[in-house]
Protein backbone atom coordinates (compact mmCIF):
# COMPACT_ATOMS: atom_id res chain seq x y z
CA UNK A 1 0.00 0.00 0.00
CA UNK A 2 0.98 3.31 -0.53
CA UNK A 3 0.01 6.81 0.39
CA UNK A 4 1.45 10.21 -0.33
CA UNK A 5 0.91 13.15 0.85
CA UNK A 6 -0.08 14.43 -2.92
CA UNK A 7 -2.61 11.85 -2.49
CA UNK A 8 -4.04 13.31 0.24
CA UNK A 9 -4.36 16.34 -1.29
CA UNK A 10 -6.08 14.55 -4.43
CA UNK A 11 -8.55 12.98 -2.47
CA UNK A 12 -9.29 15.42 -0.51
CA UNK A 13 -10.16 17.49 -3.91
CA UNK A 14 -12.41 14.75 -5.29
CA UNK A 15 -14.18 14.94 -2.03
CA UNK A 16 -15.55 17.92 -2.27
CA UNK A 17 -17.71 16.50 -5.97
CA UNK A 18 -18.62 13.30 -3.00
CA UNK A 19 -19.86 15.38 -0.41
CA UNK A 20 -23.14 16.58 -1.79
CA UNK A 21 -24.08 13.45 -2.80
CA UNK A 22 -23.29 11.98 0.31
CA UNK A 23 -25.47 14.64 2.17
CA UNK A 24 -28.06 14.48 -0.13
CA UNK A 25 -27.89 10.61 0.21
CA UNK A 26 -29.51 10.16 3.60
CA UNK A 27 -32.86 11.28 2.09
CA UNK A 28 -32.44 9.18 -1.03
CA UNK A 29 -34.99 6.15 0.04
CA UNK A 30 -34.72 3.77 -2.78
CA UNK A 31 -32.85 2.57 -5.86
CA UNK A 32 -34.95 4.40 -8.23
CA UNK A 33 -33.62 7.79 -7.19
CA UNK A 34 -29.92 6.93 -8.03
CA UNK A 35 -27.56 5.26 -9.98
CA UNK A 36 -26.11 3.84 -6.82
CA UNK A 37 -27.33 0.33 -5.40
CA UNK A 38 -29.24 1.00 -2.18
CA UNK A 39 -27.51 -0.83 0.31
CA UNK A 40 -23.98 0.42 -1.20
CA UNK A 41 -24.82 3.64 -1.50
CA UNK A 42 -26.35 3.61 2.41
CA UNK A 43 -22.80 1.62 3.27
CA UNK A 44 -20.72 4.71 1.79
CA UNK A 45 -22.67 7.13 3.15
CA UNK A 46 -22.83 5.25 7.15
CA UNK A 47 -18.69 4.90 6.77
CA UNK A 48 -17.99 8.39 5.68
CA UNK A 49 -20.53 9.70 8.28
CA UNK A 50 -18.05 8.09 11.27
CA UNK A 51 -14.82 9.22 9.55
CA UNK A 52 -15.62 12.92 8.82
CA UNK A 53 -13.87 13.89 12.06
CA UNK A 54 -10.63 12.06 11.50
CA UNK A 55 -7.45 14.07 9.98
CA UNK A 56 -4.01 13.76 9.47
CA UNK A 57 -2.30 17.71 10.79
CA UNK A 58 0.93 18.52 8.85
CA UNK A 59 3.02 21.05 11.11
CA UNK A 60 6.30 22.46 10.65
CA UNK A 61 7.82 21.13 14.15
CA UNK A 62 11.22 20.23 12.46
CA UNK A 63 14.26 21.34 10.78
CA UNK A 64 15.02 18.89 8.78
CA UNK A 65 13.40 19.40 5.36
CA UNK A 66 13.78 15.72 3.83
CA UNK A 67 14.48 12.47 5.77
CA UNK A 68 13.49 8.82 5.27
CA UNK A 69 13.72 5.60 7.12
CA UNK A 70 14.20 2.46 5.40
CA UNK A 71 13.20 -1.13 7.13
CA UNK A 72 12.26 -5.26 5.90
CA UNK A 73 10.38 -7.88 7.71
CA UNK A 74 12.07 -10.72 6.15
CA UNK A 75 10.48 -13.40 4.89
CA UNK A 76 7.38 -12.44 5.89
CA UNK A 77 4.60 -13.95 4.19
CA UNK A 78 4.88 -17.94 5.29
CA UNK A 79 3.65 -18.77 1.97
CA UNK A 80 5.81 -17.92 -0.59
CA UNK A 81 8.95 -16.71 1.77
CA UNK A 82 8.73 -13.20 0.05
CA UNK A 83 9.71 -10.30 2.52
CA UNK A 84 7.45 -6.92 3.28
CA UNK A 85 9.41 -3.83 2.85
CA UNK A 86 8.38 -0.09 4.82
CA UNK A 87 9.41 3.13 3.74
CA UNK A 88 8.76 6.60 5.38
CA UNK A 89 9.63 9.94 4.17
CA UNK A 90 9.32 12.67 6.19
CA UNK A 91 9.00 16.14 5.25
CA UNK A 92 9.66 18.83 8.06
CA UNK A 93 9.18 16.09 10.73
CA UNK A 94 5.85 15.45 8.77
CA UNK A 95 4.96 11.57 7.38
CA UNK A 96 4.15 12.99 3.36
CA UNK A 97 5.34 9.26 1.85
CA UNK A 98 4.69 5.93 3.53
CA UNK A 99 4.64 2.30 1.71
CA UNK A 100 4.74 -0.72 2.98
CA UNK A 101 4.32 -3.63 0.15
CA UNK A 102 5.51 -6.74 -0.46
CA UNK A 103 9.25 -7.03 -2.52
CA UNK A 104 9.05 -8.77 -5.43
CA UNK A 105 11.77 -11.54 -5.33
CA UNK A 106 12.14 -13.89 -2.45
CA UNK A 107 15.36 -12.52 0.02
CA UNK A 108 17.86 -15.21 0.64
CA UNK A 109 19.16 -12.96 3.49
CA UNK A 110 17.90 -10.23 5.77
CA UNK A 111 20.34 -8.10 3.91
CA UNK A 112 18.87 -8.35 0.73
CA UNK A 113 15.55 -7.78 2.07
CA UNK A 114 16.67 -4.82 3.91
CA UNK A 115 18.72 -3.66 0.59
CA UNK A 116 15.99 -3.59 -1.38
CA UNK A 117 13.74 -1.30 1.29
CA UNK A 118 17.10 1.12 1.63
CA UNK A 119 17.00 1.41 -2.22
CA UNK A 120 13.66 1.93 -2.64
CA UNK A 121 13.65 4.73 -0.21
CA UNK A 122 16.91 6.25 -2.09
CA UNK A 123 14.21 6.45 -5.27
CA UNK A 124 11.44 7.67 -3.34
CA UNK A 125 13.84 10.47 -2.01
CA UNK A 126 15.25 11.01 -5.57
CA UNK A 127 12.15 12.26 -6.54
CA UNK A 128 11.03 14.81 -3.34
CA UNK A 129 14.33 16.20 -4.04
CA UNK A 130 13.80 16.80 -7.40
CA UNK A 131 10.53 18.38 -6.43
CA UNK A 132 12.26 20.65 -3.30
CA UNK A 133 14.87 21.78 -6.41
CA UNK A 134 11.84 22.63 -8.86
CA UNK A 135 10.32 24.58 -6.23
CA UNK A 136 13.89 26.10 -5.56
CA UNK A 137 13.67 25.41 -1.67
CA UNK A 138 17.16 24.92 -0.39
CA UNK A 139 18.13 22.03 1.66
CA UNK A 140 21.19 22.66 3.77
CA UNK A 141 23.30 19.49 4.44
CA UNK A 142 22.87 16.04 3.39
CA UNK A 143 19.34 14.18 3.28
CA UNK A 144 19.64 11.47 5.91
CA UNK A 145 18.20 7.97 5.35
CA UNK A 146 17.65 5.85 8.24
CA UNK A 147 18.62 1.94 8.29
CA UNK A 148 19.36 -0.55 10.90
CA UNK A 149 20.85 -3.55 9.25
CA UNK A 150 24.64 -2.61 9.08
CA UNK A 151 25.44 -4.89 6.46
CA UNK A 152 23.09 -3.31 4.40
CA UNK A 153 24.63 0.07 4.77
CA UNK A 154 28.26 -1.33 4.19
CA UNK A 155 26.88 -2.77 0.33
CA UNK A 156 25.23 0.66 0.18
CA UNK A 157 28.55 2.11 0.73
CA UNK A 158 31.12 -0.37 -0.61
CA UNK A 159 29.24 -2.12 -2.99
CA UNK A 160 32.43 -1.86 -5.90
CA UNK A 161 33.87 -4.57 -4.12
CA UNK A 162 31.35 -7.16 -4.85
CA UNK A 163 32.49 -8.09 -8.37
CA UNK A 164 30.31 -11.78 -9.06
CA UNK A 165 27.47 -13.33 -7.79
CA UNK A 166 29.69 -15.94 -5.96
CA UNK A 167 29.86 -13.19 -3.03
CA UNK A 168 26.65 -11.94 -2.18
CA UNK A 169 23.24 -13.40 -2.11
CA UNK A 170 22.31 -10.75 -3.80
CA UNK A 171 21.14 -10.94 -7.59
CA UNK A 172 23.69 -9.54 -9.53
CA UNK A 173 22.09 -7.65 -12.18
CA UNK A 174 19.65 -5.96 -9.88
CA UNK A 175 22.37 -5.72 -7.18
CA UNK A 176 24.24 -3.47 -9.14
CA UNK A 177 21.57 -1.53 -10.72
CA UNK A 178 20.27 -0.43 -6.97
CA UNK A 179 24.09 0.14 -6.21
CA UNK A 180 24.63 2.11 -9.47
CA UNK A 181 21.50 4.62 -8.77
CA UNK A 182 22.61 5.29 -4.78
CA UNK A 183 26.46 5.63 -5.77
CA UNK A 184 25.41 8.37 -8.11
CA UNK A 185 23.62 10.27 -5.56
CA UNK A 186 26.46 9.89 -3.25
CA UNK A 187 29.10 10.85 -5.12
CA UNK A 188 27.05 13.44 -7.46
CA UNK A 189 24.35 14.96 -5.55
CA UNK A 190 21.80 16.69 -7.36
CA UNK A 191 22.78 19.77 -8.47
CA UNK A 192 25.60 19.09 -6.23
CA UNK A 193 23.67 20.80 -3.01
CA UNK A 194 21.47 18.13 -2.03
CA UNK A 195 23.63 15.50 -1.10
CA UNK A 196 22.76 11.23 0.14
CA UNK A 197 23.76 10.17 3.60
CA UNK A 198 22.82 6.62 4.85
CA UNK A 199 22.42 6.44 8.78
CA UNK A 200 22.29 3.39 10.72
CA UNK A 201 19.70 4.03 13.32
CA UNK A 202 20.80 0.82 15.55
CA UNK A 203 24.25 1.97 15.63
CA UNK A 204 23.39 5.95 16.36
CA UNK A 205 21.47 4.01 19.95
CA UNK A 206 24.34 1.83 20.70
CA UNK A 207 26.87 4.45 20.31
CA UNK A 208 24.91 6.93 22.42
CA UNK A 209 24.20 4.65 25.48
CA UNK A 210 28.24 3.68 25.25
CA UNK A 211 28.39 7.43 25.49
CA UNK A 212 26.00 7.74 28.33
CA UNK A 213 27.26 4.50 30.65
CA UNK A 214 30.52 6.34 29.94
CA UNK A 215 29.18 10.22 31.39
CA UNK A 216 27.26 7.81 34.43
CA UNK A 217 29.91 6.36 35.36
CA UNK A 218 32.13 9.68 35.48
CA UNK A 219 29.43 11.24 37.26
CA UNK A 220 29.33 8.55 39.96
CA UNK A 221 33.07 8.61 40.47
CA UNK A 222 33.51 8.84 44.21
CA UNK A 223 30.01 9.83 44.96
CA UNK A 224 28.52 8.07 48.02
CA UNK A 225 24.78 7.28 49.19
CA UNK A 226 23.49 7.70 52.05
CA UNK A 227 21.45 4.47 52.73
CA UNK A 228 19.22 2.66 50.71
CA UNK A 229 15.29 3.13 51.78
CA UNK A 230 15.69 0.13 54.52
CA UNK A 231 18.58 2.17 56.30
CA UNK A 232 21.49 -0.22 55.05
CA UNK A 233 24.57 1.83 53.19
CA UNK A 234 24.68 0.94 49.67
CA UNK A 235 27.96 0.29 48.50
CA UNK A 236 27.72 -1.03 44.72
CA UNK A 237 25.90 1.19 41.98
CA UNK A 238 25.18 -2.23 39.84
CA UNK A 239 21.96 -3.22 42.32
CA UNK A 240 20.66 0.06 41.59
CA UNK A 241 21.10 0.14 37.64
CA UNK A 242 18.01 -1.57 35.61
CA UNK A 243 20.06 -2.43 33.00
CA UNK A 244 22.26 -4.67 35.24
CA UNK A 245 19.05 -6.22 36.44
CA UNK A 246 18.92 -3.49 39.54
CA UNK A 247 16.23 -1.36 41.22
CA UNK A 248 16.73 1.78 41.27
CA UNK A 249 16.44 3.89 44.14
CA UNK A 250 12.76 6.45 42.81
CA UNK A 251 11.11 9.90 43.75
CA UNK A 252 7.95 11.20 43.17
CA UNK A 253 7.42 14.90 43.86
CA UNK A 254 3.71 15.27 43.80
CA UNK A 255 1.79 18.79 44.19
CA UNK A 256 -0.19 21.09 41.94
CA UNK A 257 0.59 23.99 39.07
CA UNK A 258 2.94 27.00 40.71
CA UNK A 259 4.06 25.51 43.80
CA UNK A 260 7.57 25.81 43.41
CA UNK A 261 7.79 22.04 41.70
CA UNK A 262 10.00 23.14 39.10
CA UNK A 263 12.63 25.04 41.69
CA UNK A 264 12.65 21.40 43.93
CA UNK A 265 12.60 18.79 41.15
CA UNK A 266 15.43 20.75 39.90
CA UNK A 267 17.63 20.33 43.10
CA UNK A 268 16.57 16.83 42.62
CA UNK A 269 17.64 16.22 39.81
CA UNK A 270 21.15 18.07 40.60
CA UNK A 271 21.94 14.65 42.12
CA UNK A 272 24.70 12.72 39.79
CA UNK A 273 22.98 10.17 37.06
CA UNK A 274 19.47 11.08 37.87
CA UNK A 275 16.93 10.30 34.82
CA UNK A 276 14.30 13.28 35.23
CA UNK A 277 10.67 12.46 34.09
CA UNK A 278 9.37 15.43 33.91
CA UNK A 279 5.06 15.97 34.35
CA UNK A 280 4.51 12.80 32.69
CA UNK A 281 0.51 13.47 32.47
CA UNK A 282 1.64 17.30 30.24
CA UNK A 283 -0.76 16.18 27.63
CA UNK A 284 -3.40 16.11 29.78
CA UNK A 285 -3.49 19.51 29.49
CA UNK A 286 -5.03 21.76 32.56
CA UNK A 287 -6.78 19.13 34.46
CA UNK A 288 -6.67 17.65 38.00
CA UNK A 289 -7.58 14.02 38.42
CA UNK A 290 -8.67 12.76 41.36
CA UNK A 291 -10.50 9.21 40.25
CA UNK A 292 -12.11 7.26 37.44
CA UNK A 293 -11.60 7.71 34.70
CA UNK A 294 -8.86 9.27 34.19
CA UNK A 295 -6.68 7.62 37.12
CA UNK A 296 -6.10 4.19 36.00
CA UNK A 297 -4.99 5.36 32.42
CA UNK A 298 -2.50 7.86 34.34
CA UNK A 299 -0.87 5.95 36.75
CA UNK A 300 -0.38 3.25 33.99
CA UNK A 301 1.98 5.84 32.27
CA UNK A 302 3.56 6.52 35.21
CA UNK A 303 3.90 3.19 35.75
CA UNK A 304 5.45 2.67 32.43
CA UNK A 305 8.29 5.15 32.85
CA UNK A 306 9.26 4.52 36.19
CA UNK A 307 9.85 0.80 34.83
CA UNK A 308 11.61 2.67 31.72
CA UNK A 309 8.98 1.11 29.18
CA UNK A 310 8.32 3.35 26.86
CA UNK A 311 6.83 1.07 24.14
CA UNK A 312 3.24 1.22 24.58
CA UNK A 313 3.76 5.00 25.72
CA UNK A 314 3.05 6.45 21.55
CA UNK A 315 0.77 9.21 22.50
CA UNK A 316 2.96 10.80 25.15
CA UNK A 317 5.87 10.58 22.80
CA UNK A 318 3.77 12.05 19.74
CA UNK A 319 2.95 14.68 22.53
CA UNK A 320 6.36 15.41 23.70
CA UNK A 321 7.76 15.75 19.85
CA UNK A 322 6.01 18.78 19.76
CA UNK A 323 5.90 20.14 23.02
CA UNK A 324 9.69 19.70 23.79
CA UNK A 325 9.46 20.73 27.31
CA UNK A 326 8.63 17.26 28.17
CA UNK A 327 11.84 16.13 27.59
CA UNK A 328 14.29 19.43 28.01
CA UNK A 329 14.41 19.19 31.79
CA UNK A 330 15.82 15.55 31.71
CA UNK A 331 19.57 17.44 30.91
CA UNK A 332 21.03 14.11 31.08
CA UNK A 333 18.92 12.67 28.26
CA UNK A 334 18.30 16.04 26.49
CA UNK A 335 21.90 16.60 26.00
CA UNK A 336 21.92 13.04 24.14
CA UNK A 337 18.86 14.00 21.85
CA UNK A 338 20.69 17.08 20.66
CA UNK A 339 23.42 15.39 19.18
CA UNK A 340 21.12 12.87 18.09
CA UNK A 341 17.76 14.35 17.41
CA UNK A 342 16.99 11.24 14.91
CA UNK A 343 16.27 8.36 18.05
CA UNK A 344 15.10 11.29 20.82
CA UNK A 345 11.57 10.12 20.41
CA UNK A 346 11.86 6.22 19.79
CA UNK A 347 10.97 3.90 22.31
CA UNK A 348 14.00 1.33 21.21
CA UNK A 349 16.40 4.06 22.29
CA UNK A 350 14.55 5.83 25.54
CA UNK A 351 13.66 1.91 27.23
CA UNK A 352 17.30 1.07 27.81
CA UNK A 353 18.49 4.73 27.78
CA UNK A 354 16.13 4.67 31.10
CA UNK A 355 17.85 1.30 32.30
CA UNK A 356 21.19 3.46 32.19
CA UNK A 357 20.53 5.44 35.39
CA UNK A 358 20.87 4.16 39.04
CA UNK A 359 18.55 7.49 40.24
CA UNK A 360 14.95 8.73 38.94
CA UNK A 361 12.80 11.64 39.99
CA UNK A 362 9.08 12.86 39.19
CA UNK A 363 7.26 15.55 39.09
CA UNK A 364 3.60 14.97 39.05
CA UNK A 365 1.24 18.30 39.28
CA UNK A 366 -2.15 17.16 37.86
CA UNK A 367 -2.87 13.89 39.53
CA UNK A 368 -4.08 14.27 43.79
CA UNK A 369 -2.21 12.84 46.62
CA UNK A 370 -4.44 9.90 47.70
CA UNK A 371 -3.90 8.03 44.22
CA UNK A 372 -0.28 7.56 44.49
CA UNK A 373 -0.87 4.64 47.96
CA UNK A 374 -0.43 2.12 45.18
CA UNK A 375 2.54 2.84 44.61
CA UNK A 376 4.14 3.34 48.35
CA UNK A 377 2.63 -0.01 48.64
CA UNK A 378 4.38 -1.39 46.08
CA UNK A 379 7.53 -2.28 47.52
CA UNK A 380 9.48 -3.89 44.36
CA UNK A 381 9.45 -0.07 43.21
CA UNK A 382 11.89 1.13 45.66
CA UNK A 383 9.95 4.46 45.58
CA UNK A 384 9.42 7.23 47.96
CA UNK A 385 6.96 10.16 47.44
CA UNK A 386 7.31 13.92 48.58
CA UNK A 387 4.25 15.97 48.61
CA UNK A 388 5.11 19.77 48.46
CA UNK A 389 2.30 22.10 49.66
CA UNK A 390 2.19 25.99 49.08
CA UNK A 391 0.07 29.14 50.79
CA UNK A 392 -3.10 28.62 48.40
CA UNK A 393 -2.75 32.91 48.41
CA UNK A 394 0.57 32.48 46.42
CA UNK A 395 0.07 29.55 44.45
CA UNK A 396 -2.84 31.80 42.87
CA UNK A 397 -0.76 34.91 42.53
CA UNK A 398 1.37 33.07 40.76
CA UNK A 399 -0.97 31.40 38.05
CA UNK A 400 -2.36 34.90 37.40
CA UNK A 401 1.01 35.09 35.18
CA UNK A 402 -0.18 31.84 33.21
CA UNK A 403 -2.72 32.64 30.10
CA UNK A 404 -4.09 28.79 30.41
CA UNK A 405 -4.98 29.38 33.39
CA UNK A 406 -8.39 32.06 33.62
CA UNK A 407 -9.98 29.53 31.20
CA UNK A 408 -10.27 26.27 33.59
CA UNK A 409 -11.54 26.24 36.75
CA UNK A 410 -8.86 23.30 38.02
CA UNK A 411 -6.51 26.66 37.92
CA UNK A 412 -8.26 29.83 38.66
CA UNK A 413 -10.82 29.04 41.00
CA UNK A 414 -9.68 28.46 44.92
CA UNK A 415 -12.49 26.13 46.20
CA UNK A 416 -11.29 23.52 44.20
CA UNK A 417 -8.05 24.03 45.07
CA UNK A 418 -8.30 24.01 48.44
CA UNK A 419 -10.40 21.13 48.84
CA UNK A 420 -7.74 19.35 46.73
CA UNK A 421 -5.24 20.98 49.89
CA UNK A 422 -8.03 19.42 52.63
CA UNK A 423 -7.87 16.03 50.71
CA UNK A 424 -4.33 15.79 50.02
CA UNK A 425 -3.79 16.54 53.99
CA UNK A 426 -5.94 13.73 54.83
CA UNK A 427 -3.74 11.42 52.74
CA UNK A 428 -0.90 12.68 53.88
CA UNK A 429 -1.51 12.78 57.46
CA UNK A 430 -3.03 8.46 56.42
CA UNK A 431 0.50 8.47 54.48
CA UNK A 432 2.96 9.57 57.42
CA UNK A 433 1.52 6.88 59.91
CA UNK A 434 1.32 3.94 57.53
CA UNK A 435 4.42 5.27 55.04
CA UNK A 436 7.13 6.81 57.73
CA UNK A 437 9.95 5.74 55.64
CA UNK A 438 8.72 6.34 52.03
CA UNK A 439 6.73 9.06 52.36
CA UNK A 440 7.09 13.01 53.58
CA UNK A 441 5.38 16.04 53.42
CA UNK A 442 7.23 19.79 52.82
CA UNK A 443 6.44 23.23 52.40
CA UNK A 444 7.99 25.02 49.72
CA UNK A 445 7.93 27.89 51.67
CA UNK A 446 9.83 26.26 54.64
CA UNK A 447 12.90 25.00 51.74
CA UNK A 448 12.82 28.42 50.44
CA UNK A 449 13.42 30.35 54.00
CA UNK A 450 16.42 27.84 54.55
CA UNK A 451 17.33 26.23 51.51
CA UNK A 452 20.38 24.64 52.71
CA UNK A 453 19.08 23.32 55.65
CA UNK A 454 15.73 22.25 54.60
CA UNK A 455 17.21 20.32 51.59
CA UNK A 456 19.84 18.39 53.26
CA UNK A 457 16.41 17.17 55.21
CA UNK A 458 15.06 16.25 52.05
CA UNK A 459 17.61 15.00 50.58
CA UNK A 460 18.92 12.69 53.85
CA UNK A 461 15.09 11.09 53.56
CA UNK A 462 15.51 10.33 49.73
CA UNK A 463 18.80 8.79 50.48
CA UNK A 464 21.32 11.19 49.48
CA UNK A 465 23.93 13.17 51.18
CA UNK A 466 24.13 16.91 50.24
CA UNK A 467 25.81 16.67 47.33
CA UNK A 468 28.58 19.73 45.77
CA UNK A 469 26.16 20.12 42.89
CA UNK A 470 23.42 20.76 44.78
CA UNK A 471 25.08 22.81 46.34
CA UNK A 472 26.17 24.77 43.50
CA UNK A 473 22.61 24.27 41.56
CA UNK A 474 21.19 26.30 45.38
CA UNK A 475 24.10 29.04 45.25
CA UNK A 476 23.27 29.90 41.96
CA UNK A 477 19.52 29.90 41.70
CA UNK A 478 18.26 30.97 45.70
CA UNK A 479 20.39 34.58 46.06
CA UNK A 480 18.96 36.86 42.83
CA UNK A 481 15.82 37.48 40.63
CA UNK A 482 16.52 36.35 37.19
CA UNK A 483 14.59 35.19 33.93
CA UNK A 484 10.66 35.17 33.70
CA UNK A 485 7.87 33.56 35.43
CA UNK A 486 9.04 30.23 34.56
CA UNK A 487 12.90 31.09 35.48
CA UNK A 488 14.46 28.89 38.66
CA UNK A 489 16.66 32.03 40.04
CA UNK A 490 14.75 33.70 42.38
CA UNK A 491 15.83 35.34 45.93
CA UNK A 492 14.45 32.08 47.72
CA UNK A 493 14.07 33.87 51.20
CA UNK A 494 11.32 36.29 49.54
CA UNK A 495 9.87 34.58 46.11
CA UNK A 496 7.44 32.56 47.79
CA UNK A 497 5.86 36.10 49.86
CA UNK A 498 5.23 37.84 46.32
CA UNK A 499 2.26 37.40 46.95
CA UNK A 500 1.84 39.97 50.04
CA UNK A 501 2.82 42.96 47.45
CA UNK A 502 0.93 41.92 44.45
CA UNK A 503 -2.62 41.08 45.56
CA UNK A 504 -4.60 43.39 47.38
CA UNK A 505 -6.06 42.92 50.83
CA UNK A 506 -9.77 42.22 48.79
CA UNK A 507 -8.37 39.92 46.83
CA UNK A 508 -6.44 37.98 49.50
CA UNK A 509 -8.96 38.26 51.86
CA UNK A 510 -11.84 36.27 48.99
CA UNK A 511 -8.87 33.85 49.03
CA UNK A 512 -8.89 33.44 52.68
CA UNK A 513 -12.90 33.05 53.25
CA UNK A 514 -12.78 29.96 50.85
CA UNK A 515 -9.42 28.79 51.85
CA UNK A 516 -9.48 28.85 55.64
CA UNK A 517 -9.65 25.60 56.58
CA UNK A 518 -7.25 24.19 54.71
CA UNK A 519 -4.86 26.87 55.40
CA UNK A 520 -5.38 26.05 59.05
CA UNK A 521 -4.39 21.94 58.49
CA UNK A 522 -1.23 23.36 56.60
CA UNK A 523 -0.35 25.74 59.15
CA UNK A 524 -0.76 29.35 57.31
CA UNK A 525 -1.65 32.24 59.44
CA UNK A 526 -4.65 34.86 57.95
CA UNK A 527 -3.83 38.36 56.53
CA UNK A 528 -6.57 40.93 59.01
CA UNK A 529 -6.36 44.14 57.13
CA UNK A 530 -4.19 45.68 54.49
CA UNK A 531 -1.58 47.10 57.52
CA UNK A 532 -1.57 43.32 58.40
CA UNK A 533 -1.13 41.63 55.28
CA UNK A 534 1.97 44.05 54.63
CA UNK A 535 4.54 43.14 57.50
CA UNK A 536 2.66 39.08 58.34
CA UNK A 537 4.26 36.91 58.30
CA UNK A 538 2.67 33.73 56.74
CA UNK A 539 4.21 30.52 58.39
CA UNK A 540 2.79 29.21 61.41
CA UNK A 541 5.58 26.69 63.24
CA UNK A 542 2.88 24.86 64.64
CA UNK A 543 2.24 22.67 61.49
CA UNK A 544 2.83 18.96 61.83
CA UNK A 545 4.41 18.96 58.82
CA UNK A 546 6.63 21.83 58.70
Amino acid sequence: MRWTLWNLISVSTVMVFCLLTVFVGQYILNYQTTKLPTVQFFEMDKNMKETQNLKLEFNANSNTPIEGWADADWAADAVDCKSTGGILIRMFGNPAIWICRKQNSVARASTYAEYVALADTVSELFSVAGIFTNLKVKINGPISIFEDNSSAIVLANKGQYILNYQTTKLPTVQFFEMYKNMKQWIEEPIDNEIPLQIRNTTADILNTLDDQRNENRKELDGFTLRTDSYGSRIRNFSKLIPESGGTPMRNILVTTWRSGSTFVADVINSIPANFYHYEPLLNYKIVQIRGPPLAEEAMNIIRNLLACNYAPLGEYLEYGSEHLSLFMHNVRLWEQCQRRPQICWMPEFLTPFCKLFPFQSMKVVRMRLSLFEELLEDKRLNVKIVYLVRDPRGTLQSRTHREWCPENSDCYDPLRLCSDLISDYSAAVRFRQKFPKTFKAVRYEDLSSEPYERFEELLHFLGFNMHPNVMKFLDSHTKVNYGGVSSTYRDSKSAPFHWRQDLTFEEVDRIQRTCKPAMKLWGYAMAHNHSHLKYLNPILPASEFS
